[in-house]
Formats: structure tokens, sequence, C-alpha cells
């Protein structure tokens, strides 16, 4: 790093094209953007982690079988068996490809370290800068991060990338927490079905109110607005099952004998 007798920070030249002809402040944004897009689910939005990948499929099970209990109670073992499966599989190949995508990211940073340390140096200084640090303070932090290779990977992910890398779970942890939540919630309700549809219900209601409680807690969200719109959605979407199938039962039973 260059200084001069004041501690002033010299001006680096950046590379043009490691920043692509942006500015500092927007390869930063860029950066940010494609570690959000990266450690995001593909292919629907379960969120990550076991307990996360368990209250989601507990609630779906919940709902799913909710419905299948209004329209063909019969099949409900079955479905709950194949649910479990594909929940299960699911949840572990979303894990994966999320991994998948956050270790081609540290591969990326890693090599731009070996191969571009003065433009990660001024990326660097630009990120604390931004944080409040001044001159003689920024350059000794930036010294210090510079000297140590691992510790300026997981920096480089952290702030310029905006990843936390303690956050991401292995995808069969994540495929366990599924197949749990499942199976609690599904086995349960296939036997409240041999008795009464309070049961059932209450039982639904139950779930519902247990795993969007759950889910939310590390997220310090509202308890109450959480699981009013996620209760209100889930009775709207049962209400309507339910008189789509009182409308359409003498429809179907003429059809199926004319």
């Amino acid at each position: 790093m260059c200084k001069s007798d004041h501690h002033e920070t010299c001006k680096m030249e950046p590379d043009l094209d490691h920043f692509k002809g942006k500015t500092i402040p927007d390869h930063l944004k860029e950066a940010r953007e494609k570690g959000a897009k990266a450690s995001e689910q593909i292919h629907g939005v379960e969120l990550s982690g076991s307990l996360h990948a368990g209250c989601d499929a507990a609630k779906e099970t919940a709902l799913y079988l909710s419905i299948l209990y209004i329209l063909a109670p019969k099949t409900l073992p079955l479905f709950a068996i194949g649910l479990c499966i594909w929940k299960t599989g699911r949840a572990a190949f979303l894990g994966w490809s999320r991994l998948n995508r956050l270790n081609q990211l540290i591969a990326q940073e890693h090599a731009e370290i070996q191969h571009s340390r003065e433009n990660e140096q001024i990326e660097l200084m630009e990120i604390y800068r931004a944080k409040g640090f001044e001159p003689p303070l920024l350059d000794q932090v930036v010294q210090v991060l510079m000297a140590d290779e691992n510790r300026l990977l997981t920096v480089m992910l952290e702030e310029e990338l905006g990843l936390r890398l303690e956050e991401y779970e292995h995808p069969l942890k994540q495929g366990l927490g599924a197949f749990l939540g499942v199976t609690c919630a599904a086995l349960p309700l296939l036997v409240a079905s041999l008795f009464s549809p309070f049961i059932f219900f209450g039982l639904v209601f139950i779930f519902f109110l247990l795993s969007t409680t759950l889910s939310i807690i590390p997220q310090k969200r509202s308890f109450i607005s959480f699981n009013t719109w996620s209760l209100s959605l889930a009775f709207l979407v049962l209400l309507t099952v339910y008189e789509l199938k009182n409308l359409l039962n003498p429809l179907i039973t003429r059809f199926m004998n004319p």
C-alpha cells in the first residue's frame, strides 16, 4: 500500500478490465447482487436450513392432505408417502444446487485474490472507507487483511458478496429436516382422518401455527401477522376447494351417469 508522510492513502489506479468499466461502488453493488442470487434457492422458494425445510414441509403436508381429505380421503396414505419422498429429495437437491453455486463464487474470488491482489486491495479500501474508516486506521486494517489470504478470502466473501458461510447447512441435513417435517405432520393427520373432521382440521390448524411460529423465530418477525396471513391463506384455499367440489359434483355425476 502506498502512503505519504501524513498517512494519507495514495489513490491506486483500478484495472478497467477487472471492473469492466464500472466505478468501484457499482462493482461492489453488482457483486452483492451476484452473491444474493447464488445464495437463494432455485426452482422454488424453500428457505435454507433444516429447521426451515422441516417447517415448510410440515406446513405444505398439512395443506395438501387437507385438500385431499376434502376430495379423496382414501388416497391420503399413498399421497403422504409420495410427498415425503418428493419433499426430502427436493430439499436436498435445492441445498446441493445452492452450495454448488456458492463454491463456484468462492473459487472465483480465490482466483481473483491470487491473480489480482491490487484490485482486491482497492475493493477492500472502498468497502472499509464506506464503513467510516479513515487513514491511518484504514491503511492498518487493509494491511492486516491483505497479509492473510484466508482471512482476506473470508472478508471479501462476506463484505463484497454479502455471503454468510456459516448459515449454509449440508444438503443432506436439509433433506432430513424436510423428511421429519412431512413425517411429523402426516402421521397424526392420517390417524385423525380415521376419526373426525374436527380432529383432523384441528391438527391442521396446530401444524400451521407451530410451523409458522418456528420458522419466524430466528428472523424476529411478527408472530401475529405471519400466523394470521398463513392461516387465512390456508383457510381460503380449503374453502375454495370445498365450494368447487360441491359445485362440480353434480356435473361430474351427470357426466359419469348420462
